[in-house]
């Protein structure tokens, strides 16, 4: 491992600039794992960083979750949130606005019982943002969940404060670059069966963003004296693999020159998507039916990894070997 570590320390890495989020599109689904507690080291602020993250191997057993992405067309949006053009969930939703130069987020509800409505959005990100760039935005949203109600204002103040290389124990992710948040807020929520609630939040976001890959790909929670809190991650990133008896399609022939036969014996809907060892995507395709050819003739040699995402949004993973 201290070989790989200072190999990757001489390699040559351009500053990362996020000019533009790469939406995904309507009703696309990103996967997410959840882990508390994690045992990792967040590093100081700088540039050339190198962040280690094969811890999310004991994160293998975390329950996920699912962010399903659509447009303000294709569900019926709250008054509330009419500015709002990505919607985030199904019966939790997420209101976001996102255009070349801002990403805001609005408020959310839940299954119209309970919402939070921000009438001073918070700007996640301002676009284009690269290395020390940094803003700080205030923010005012109402809460009404019953029986509580009431009002909280607060402060984020952002800053692009480190960029460097992720890897996992699959991929090796180049210019990435973190975002911090430092994220405070004061109010008090109305309880109708006592008195005021109090509401105090302080602290910090780590976000890792890279110019190829659409949303997030990891966020560190920690309290305002930087204790770990949790960690979130996209799960293509986890580096385990389904064996297979967990999953009900094959691949084949593997190793390959560059075809590959991915057979799906359920013969229903699945998503495929293959990554190269950099974590960039780089072949998405739908398999309605029970076969379908993937040519990697064009790709380099090397190992490659084909997630596939069925119809429940369960994820599976296969290694792919191309060797001419």
């Amino acid at each position: 491992m201290l070989t790989f570590l200072l190999f990757l320390s001489h390699q040559i890495y351009s500053q990362p600039v996020i000019t533009s989020l790469n939406v995904p599109d309507s009703m696309t689904t990103v996967s997410f794992k959840y882990c508390s507690n994690p045992q990792i080291i967040n590093s100081p602020s700088g540039p050339n960083q190198i962040w280690n993250f094969t811890i999310l191997d004991s994160c293998s057993t975390t329950s996920g979750y699912i962010y399903y992405y659509q447009s303000s067309t294709s569900v019926v949006v709250p008054t509330s949130f009419d500015s709002a053009n990505i919607i985030l969930g199904t019966s939790w939703i997420d209101f976001l606005q996102i255009n070349p130069s801002i990403y805001r987020y609005l408020g959310w509800n839940y299954n119209n019982t309970a919402s939070v409505i921000y009438y001073n959005p918070i700007d996640i990100l301002r676009l284009p943002i690269t290395y020390n760039d940094s803003f700080i935005d205030t923010f005012f949203y109402t809460q009404s969940t019953p029986p509580f109600g009431g009002d909280v204002r607060g402060t984020v103040t952002i800053l692009a404060d480190a960029w460097g290389i992720l890897f996992t124990g699959s991929f090796n992710i180049p210019n990435v670059l973190r975002i911090k948040t430092h994220y405070y807020s004061d109010g008090q929520l109305y309880d109708l069966s006592g008195p005021y609630q109090y509401v105090h939040e302080n602290y910090y976001l780590y976000t890792f963003y890279s110019p190829n890959h659409r949303d997030k790909l990891v966020e560190i929670r920690t309290d305002s004296i930087g204790n770990l809190g949790s960690i979130t991650y996209q799960d293509f990133l986890n580096p385990i693999l389904e064996s297979n008896t967990n999953s009900y399609f094959d691949i084949s022939p593997n190793p390959s020159s560059g075809k590959f036969s991915i057979t799906n014996t359920r013969n229903e809907e699945i998503e495929i998507n293959i990554f190269n060892s950099f974590a960039k995507l780089i072949y998405r395709t739908k398999l309605e039916s029970n076969q379908k050819e993937i040519d990697l003739t064009n790709e380099n040699n090397g190992i490659y990894f084909c997630v596939i995402v069925n119809k429940n949004n369960s994820t599976f993973k296969r290694k792919l070997i191309k060797h001419d």
